[in-house]
């Protein structure tokens, strides 16, 4: 793992999202969780740094790609939308975070009747880009994995 310093951005294990790297002592990480929270974590307890460096001598074009990239949401919450809506957006957001490089991706759909859950499947059996998926422990999201 790379070496972790204040200012990066982090994936803490249990957490769905990415947090900034406020303080670190010891084995102790304070992080920023939303807006205004902080929380303390183990240093163990981190699955990947995103290392915000600028790229020496990137267009600009290439710079927005980048930036896009790190500011992406690989998780995507279409719980309580109809199925339309959510597989015009789940088609979108899947072509966008491909374009920017992103393979892994989690959707969630909520349990319910399991009628978004079955049509969101169907949508990904059709499109064959997928190389792996899988549901979470609790049933309500899919996990995938994209083809390169």
């Amino acid at each position: 793992m790379k070496e972790l310093k204040v200012g990066y951005e982090i994936e803490v294990r249990g957490l769905d999202s990415r947090h900034k790297v406020l303080d670190i002592q010891g084995e102790k990480v304070k992080i920023q969780f939303g807006s205004c929270f902080t929380m303390d974590i183990k240093l163990n307890d981190i699955t990947k740094i995103y290392v915000k460096k600028k790229p020496f001598s990137l267009s600009n074009h290439h710079l927005k790609r980048y930036y896009a990239f790190l500011d992406f949401e690989t998780t995507l919450d279409l719980h309580g939308k109809n199925v339309n809506d959510s597989l015009e957006i789940l088609e979108e957001w899947l072509e966008y975070g491909r374009k920017l490089g992103h393979r892994y991706f989690k959707i969630i759909h909520g349990k319910g009747e399991g009628i978004l859950h079955e049509n969101v499947k169907k949508f990904l059996k059709r499109k064959k880009l997928l190389e792996f998926s899988h549901e979470s422990d609790s049933g309500g999201a899919t996990i995938l994995e994209l083809l390169e």
